[in-house]
């Protein structure tokens, strides 16, 4: 899922033309050629016409509570641990741990 993610991100960027590509990607709607963001939005909508992606009423509750979350703003105690200092090995053993992760995910 992340590398298909990784490559819906980087479509984006290239249609919309944030991405310093030396060519746009460019696509025609009523006879006339969109490029930049145009595209980007002109894809989305013609996605969102035709996609039917069900959602189920407890995600769709659960999804609005994680939103609302993330708007609110940390506690004290958390951000005590956003503040918290780590030494070097903590960092590299991090590091490590998430490139095991990424391996581990990329072989499933």
């Amino acid at each position: 899922m992340e590398k298909d993610g990784n490559k819906l991100w980087r479509l984006i960027g290239a249609l919309s033309g944030s991405q310093g590509k030396a060519t746009q990607i460019a696509l025609e709607k009523d006879q006339n050629t969109v490029t930049g963001k145009a595209t980007t939005d002109l894809l989305f909508k013609q996605y969102a016409s035709v996609s039917n992606i069900e959602v189920d009423l407890e995600k769709k509750i659960q999804i609005r509570k994680n939103t609302k979350n993330l708007k609110e703003a940390p506690t004290d105690q958390e951000r005590d641990l956003i503040n918290k200092k780590f030494t070097q090995h903590e960092l590299h053993r991090a590091i490590q741990d998430l490139k095991l992760k990424n391996l581990q995910e990329r072989m499933v």
